[in-house]
């Protein structure tokens, strides 16, 4: 796996300030990730699984995408 690189992470999020992107990606996707030296620490796989879970689209165990789950309301 190989993590995001510099100008990846400032076109996903327009900020170039490491402490700037991972606090985009906690307001976001609501996730703190690690950070070293040369930046937040993300790999590509990882980002777009935070896109699709935003989306409401799940991996299951197999890695099998599947759509969320229909909800019914109870009438009162």
């Amino acid at each position: 796996m190989i993590r995001l690189d510099r100008e990846r992470l400032r076109e996903i999020t327009g900020l170039q300030q490491r402490g700037a992107q991972v606090r985009w990606f906690k307001r976001h996707f609501g996730v703190e990730l690690p950070c070293d030296q040369a930046g937040p620490i993300l790999t590509e796989q990882a980002f777009e699984a935070l896109v699709n879970k935003r989306c409401g689209i799940f991996a299951g165990a197999e890695g099998v995408q599947s759509a969320r789950p229909r909800v019914h309301p109870r009438s009162r």
